[in-house]
Order: C-alpha cells, then structure tokens, then sequence
C-alpha cells in the first residue's frame, strides 16, 4: 500500500517530466528550417511596404517562431489583408498582380509585388545607393528577418527586374522609429547557428567542391571546413583562397571595371528540395561574415563592376553540379 509522502513525492515526479516534456516540445517547434536562421519566438522580422497606398507604405514589425507567424501578427496589428496563394506568392491588400504581355524581346511584363530580402546581418553601415538587398524567394522561404516589398511595374525573362525597389526608391528605408537601418536601432539578425555548407569553384579539381562543418557563427564554420580540407586562406574582408589573390585589370570600353577575384553568393532561400541549378536562389552577397544564410558558393574568375557586378564563374553558368557530393546541401 501506498502511503501519503509516497504519494506526494510520484506526483512531483510526474510534474518535473510533465515540464521537461514540455521544454523539449518547445525545442521541437523552434528548430531551425533548412537554409535559415533560427526559429525563436522572440526574433523579431521587419517588413516594408512600398508603392501602395500611404496607410499601407513603411515598416512593419512583429514577432513570430517564423516569418509567416511575424508576417500575419504585422498585418493584422496594422490592419492590412493579405492573400497567400499556392504558389506561396503574397498579395498585399487588393493589390494584384496583373500581366501585360511580352516585348520585343520577349520578356514578360506586368505589375505586381517584388519581395526583396536584406542579405546581411550588418545594418549600422546600410547605404541606399549601394546596398544589400537582393530579390528573393517566395515569403515563407526566405532566410533574413529585414524584407521589402515593392508594387510597381516588372520585367521577367532571363532576369526579373521590378521597376520599383530598394535601391531605386524615393522612399527613405532609414527612417521611421521601426527601420531597422535607423541610428541607435536594437536590430538582431537571426540566429544561424548550426551546420554551414560552402562550395568553392574556380580554383583547381584539387579545391573545387562542397566543404561543409558546424559552428557557432560562419567564420568558425568556414575556419573549421577550410582546416579539415587542408585548405589555406587569408581574410581581412576580403577572402583569398590558397594564392588566388584578386587582381584589377583596369576598365574596360564602357567604364567598368575589370579584374579576377573571388565572388560570394549566398542561397536565400529555406527551400533546398526545389533546388535548380539553371534557375536558382543564389544571390550575390555581403562579406561571408555578414551572409543571412549557411549555404554559401564562393568563386574565382573574372569579374565586371559597374552600375552591377557580374562575376563569370558563379552558381548559376557553372559547369559544376552543386546537387553532387557528400556535402552537398542540395543532394537527394
């Protein structure tokens, strides 16, 4: 039989693991997505609007596990429907997107809503004319918690170009008590902790591949990766693998400038399943310190810097099949 104090002290028991089953549910619901930063309730995202209306244009800001979460406590706050469709494409208000046709050239043109992601984690030295936003992958995928979304007039063939965006705007991103990019701002970029995956291309068959190793930011991930390779390399923000060292070549006929160097990209998307090489969510990005993502393809080649930068080896006309590989974050 038994007594009261044995009682007292099972159903104590049963409390502590009611508790601690609880606890690891909650690690359970806040894991990391793939290719993204963590899933914290207490991340907060910020998300601009523009060219909409003037009750709708500038920033929005929540909380949320994810960025869909943060997404629909924002609109809800400030009182904006919104649509998702299945294609995970976001309609802001009654905002549609509508098709024009085709040019000439046969691009297809139309308005609608371009989402752009910031890409990366360093805010205080954003600069509008040059700046580190990129266009992305559908909402829910992307991997930054600083979007913004423009309403304008579009171009999409081998490219897609939105009319109205970050670097093109009227609009001063800067200001507002909830910009991110305002003096003094309490910004956090997610946490992307974890496991980082890196693919060098350019610099010899002895080099080229996929290299991958956990850390607790990217720069001991890569440092790890990089020793276990046997694979040397200097970086005062700007990273030189083994002996390729950038090289200037001058300008060319149309004032660009010319040279050999290394490219960074970074994978901004959360989605590695759907990965397709010929089209893809690689996007050109800040120094590997700062890159929102921990997928990141590094390159060496020729590069052409004007009003953009084009770097000839990059993830997109690679010969190189970054699904391959025991590394590879892409593989089956």
């Amino acid at each position: 039989m038994i007594d009261m104090e044995s009682k007292q002290k099972i159903i104590a028991v049963v409390a502590v693991l009611i508790v601690v089953v609880a606890a690891v549910a909650a690690v359970m619901m806040t894991k990391d997505k793939d290719g993204g930063g963590s899933a914290d309730p207490a991340d907060t995202y910020y998300f601009y609007f523009d060219g909409f209306d003037e009750k709708i244009n500038g920033w929005h800001v929540a909380n949320g596990s994810d960025i869909m979460e943060a997404f629909d406590s924002a609109m809800k706050a400030d009182g904006i429907p919104y649509k998702v469709d299945t294609w995970g494409g976001v309609t802001i208000s009654d905002y549609i997107n509508e098709s024009k046709g085709q040019d000439s050239d046969g691009n297809y043109l139309g308005v609608g809503t371009g989402i752009f992601l910031y890409t990366s984690t360093d805010v205080t030295n954003y600069n509008q004319a040059y700046n580190y936003f990129a266009l992305g992958p559908v909402l829910s995928n992307i991997t930054s918690n600083i979007v913004y979304f423009s309403y304008g007039d579009y171009k999409s063939g081998v490219t897609t170009y939105h009319s109205l965006n970050p670097t093109e705007t009227d609009s001063d991103i800067t200001a507002g008590d909830l910009s991110p990019f305002r003096v003094n701002s309490d910004y956090k970029p997610l946490d992307y902790s974890g496991k980082y995956y890196f693919y060098l291309d350019g610099y010899g068959e002895e080099i080229d591949g996929w290299y991958a190793s956990e850390g607790k930011d990217i720069m001991e991930a890569f440092d790890i990766a990089m020793k276990d390779g046997g694979i040397s390399y200097t970086n005062d923000g700007l990273l030189i693998i083994e002996d390729h060292v950038n090289e200037s070549k001058g300008q060319d006929s149309e004032g660009n400038y010319i040279g050999v160097g290394t490219g960074i990209f970074l994978y901004s998307s959360t989605d590695r399943a759907n990965y397709n090489q010929s089209y893809n969510y690689f996007v050109q990005g800040p120094p590997l310190g700062d890159v929102t993502s921990n997928i990141v393809y590094i390159s060496y080649g020729d590069y052409e810097m004007g009003a953009t930068t084009y770097y000839a080896v990059n993830p997109t006309e690679t010969a190189a099949d970054l699904t391959v590989g025991d590394n590879s974050p892409f593989k089956a």
